[in-house]
């Protein structure tokens, strides 16, 4: 039955075939059949296949079958290739709506036709106030002639063109922009309309701004390095003049006295004294000893290299505790790992500048010192409760001292933080990683 119903259509078709006159002929095939596309050649089958139905009818339901799966194996592709355009298109509109610059399209008109959601940010609107404005409308009165000017180039060329104006935004806002644009071509005279780029100029004014600052910065730390460094030598100089070449000159003076006594003793027959000659060259050569330990422990601390950092930052203390009468407490962690020579002299430098600061510029009565470990960090703390300082002072240009002491840090992969408040006191935080690998440069400095 069921191949009953599949046949009858091609008896219908055979009993209109008689009915047609003797003499007619099947239109000959077209020599370009080759050149057809693949859907104008399956149709070309299947007429044929519909041609031959009187002599073979099982052969047409062949082909209908196979037409048929054809068609759906063509719609799952192209079904599957709408899909991944689809989801391109989703990215791609993503990507415009939530770039960090504005985005807008004009027409021929200069009426805002698409704009995304960071171009709504910086006109002051949503979208759907701001479609079908006019761009003039958000152009500052002073900046109009250079906008139309920028328009006409823009129609003028094919190329990017760009120009800095002043935009009023919605509530009379004005904000300075960078605009980039390039025209959409049309025939005739005139673009079809451009898409425009707009970035804060403000911003980029900022960022300019911050990197001269830092710049300025940078080379007043150098000129105030340059500046210690002659300190130090002169210093060094009359270090060496005053005390090396002093106690030289005194134990010269004894020695020639021992011998003038010890000839006259000889010629006289007297017992030469110079016991009390040789009593004064060794206390003279204790105390040359004891200057040139005290002014090596200033250019580098030979207790930091011999017997760590801890016992450096102890006899710095008790030094500055008996030179100023301040009262200094130091508390460590019961157990610190091994530290690196770099960390520990990175420390110790931030350690001194910082008890030298307190000591002439906050003018407190107590300072406290705690070198801890948290977690992998070796941190550094001194507090004072002196006069105080506000963030203004701490990141000025001019406090070098601090700006040294956060290259230190930072040198070392670590960070450095000051705070304080007017007559509360000051807290300085150094935080240095114990595997740092310190840039050396500043280390020894």
């Amino acid at each position: 039955m069921v191949f009953s119903l599949l046949v009858d259509p091609f008896r219908a078709a055979m009993s209109q075939n008689r009915r047609m006159k003797p003499n007619a002929r099947p239109a000959p095939k077209s020599r370009t059949n080759s050149a057809l596309p693949g859907r104008k050649i399956r149709a070309e089958r299947l007429r044929s296949a519909r041609s031959g139905a009187e002599s073979d009818p099982i052969k047409l339901l062949h082909e209908l079958q196979v037409q048929k799966v054809e068609l759906l194996m063509q719609n799952e592709a192209l079904r599957h290739s709408q899909d991944q355009l689809e989801r391109v298109r989703d990215r791609l509109l993503e990507l415009y709506e939530l770039a960090p610059v504005g985005y807008l399209t004009l027409d021929q008109s200069r009426i805002i036709s698409e704009v995304n959601l960071t171009g709504c940010v910086v006109l002051g609107g949503t979208k759907k106030e701001l479609l079908g404005l006019r761009f003039e409308r958000f152009v500052a009165p002073s900046d109009a002639p250079a906008f139309h000017l920028f328009w006409r180039r823009l129609g003028e060329s094919t190329v990017r063109q760009s120009c800095d104006l002043q935009l009023m935004r919605s509530g009379g806002l004005p904000l300075f922009v960078r605009l980039n644009a390039v025209a959409i071509p049309r025939h005739g005279r005139g673009p079809a309309g451009a898409r425009l780029c707009l970035t804060d100029a403000g911003k980029q004014n900022g960022n300019d701004q911050t990197l001269a600052s830092t710049c300025e910065q940078m080379r007043n730390l150098v000129h105030y390095l340059l500046r210690l460094q002659e300190e130090e030598r002169s210093r060094i100089a009359r270090e060496v003049h005053f005390e090396f070449s002093q106690a030289l000159e005194a134990l010269n003076s004894l020695l020639m006295l021992a011998q003038r006594q010890l000839a006259s003793g000889a010629a006289g027959g007297t017992e030469p004294n110079v016991a009390d000659i040789f009593r004064t060259m060794s206390e003279t050569i204790r105390e040359a000893r004891a200057a040139m330990q005290n002014f090596v422990s200033v250019v580098r601390p030979l207790v930091l290299d011999e017997l760590g950092l801890l016992a450096a930052v102890e006899s710095h203390t008790q030094e500055l505790r008996a030179r100023t009468g301040l009262e200094i407490h130091v508390r460590f962690s019961p157990a610190l790992p091994q530290i690196k020579p770099e960390v520990a002299t990175a420390i110790y430098r931030i350690f001194q500048e910082a008890l030298k600061n307190a000591v002439r510029h906050a003018q407190p009565t107590r300072i406290e010192v705690a070198l801890l470990k948290e977690q992998d960090e070796l941190v550094l703390q001194v507090r004072d409760n002196g006069r105080g300082i506000s963030d203004e002072t701490a990141h000025a240009p001019q406090a070098l001292g601090i700006l040294g002491m956060r290259e230190r840090a930072m040198a070392c992969a670590g960070t450095l933080r000051i705070s304080g408040s007017p007559s509360q006191g000051t807290v300085l935080t150094a935080r240095l990683p114990f595997d740092s690998k310190c840039r050396a440069r500043l280390q020894d400095q």
